[in-house]
Formats: C-alpha cells, sequence, structure tokens
C-alpha cells in the first residue's frame, strides 16, 4: 500500500484494487456518486447545483486523477505513513472512523504505536472524511487536543 497503513486485514479499497477496481478515480457522474459512498457512509448534504458543478469538474479532470492515482499506487519508493511516523515528534492527533473503507480501522493502533506523541480517538458512524461525516465531533476533538497543549508566545 502506497502512502497508507498496510494493515493485517485488507479494506475495502485494498481489496478494490486487487481487483483492478480504482473507485477514487471519477470518470462519468455515476463514478462520483459511487466514489462519495466509499468516502462516507452518511454523505452530508450538499445543495443539488453544487454537486453537479463539484461532480463535473471532477470528470473534467479524469486524466490528472488517474496520474494521481498511479503515482500514489505505483511508486514504491514513496514512504508510507509508517515510515515517516517514529521521526515525527510534534503531538499528533490521529481521528479515524470505524467505517472507513480507504484505510482499515486497524491502521489506527498502528499509526498511534508508531508516532512518539499521539492521541488517537476513533469515531462511530463516518467514512474516510471525518470532518464531512462527523463536523462537531471532530472540531470538539481537536478543541480539546490543542487545549491540552500550552500556547508559547512568540519570542
Amino acid at each position: 500500500m502506497a502512502a497508507g497503513i498496510p494493515t493485517p486485514t485488507p479494506s475495502d479499497m485494498d481489496k478494490a484494487r486487487d481487483l483492478g477496481i480504482t473507485p477514487m478515480v471519477v470518470q462519468t457522474t455515476e463514478d462520483f456518486a459511487e466514489r462519495n459512498e466509499w468516502l462516507s457512509p452518511n454523505i452530508p448534504y450538499v445543495p443539488g447545483p453544487i454537486l453537479r458543478t463539484w461532480a463535473e469538474d471532477e470528470v473534467a479532470q479524469v486524466d490528472l486523477n488517474s496520474r494521481i492515482w498511479d503515482v500514489v499506487h505505483s511508486k514504491s519508493d514513496v514512504p508510507t505513513v509508517l515510515d515517516l511516523a517514529p521521526s515525527l515528534e510534534m503531538p499528533t492527533l490521529i481521528i479515524w472512523c470505524q467505517e472507513d473503507r480507504i484505510f482499515h480501522i486497524r491502521g489506527a493502533a498502528l499509526l498511534d504505536h508508531s508516532l512518539p506523541t499521539s492521541h488517537l480517538t476513533k469515531l462511530d458512524e463516518c467514512g474516510h472524511v471525518p470532518m464531512l461525516d462527523k463536523p462537531a465531533a471532530v472540531a470538539s476533538e481537536c478543541l480539546e487536543f490543542l487545549s491540552s497543549y500550552p500556547i508559547h508566545a512568540s519570542q
């Protein structure tokens, strides 16, 4: 898994990739709707005109999105998050959703263990983009995390 967190239990995305399926690469408006279902079990409301424009923009960028997918998933020399984690000494908040289909929930504990100073929060009923699925919970977790560290005045 390029750039992600390999886990003993494959995610739905790992299984799709093994079958040659690329649900994140939007080629049609139908693909756009399916991709959003991969990202969120409870897609937040987006007004129709905005959703249509968003879908049209995604379809118009299929070549760019395909190239990004290929680079992310075919470059073996790209370090994974777990490769980089031990060198990240800053306090880190990890928010992971139980229903994330892109990265399996078991990756949360692996990342938490690999980061020197981290705090892990797992949320229910949200997918790969918790700030859209659970904005109030994410904001609350961020505020609590940030308030646990003293503010240093710049000198």
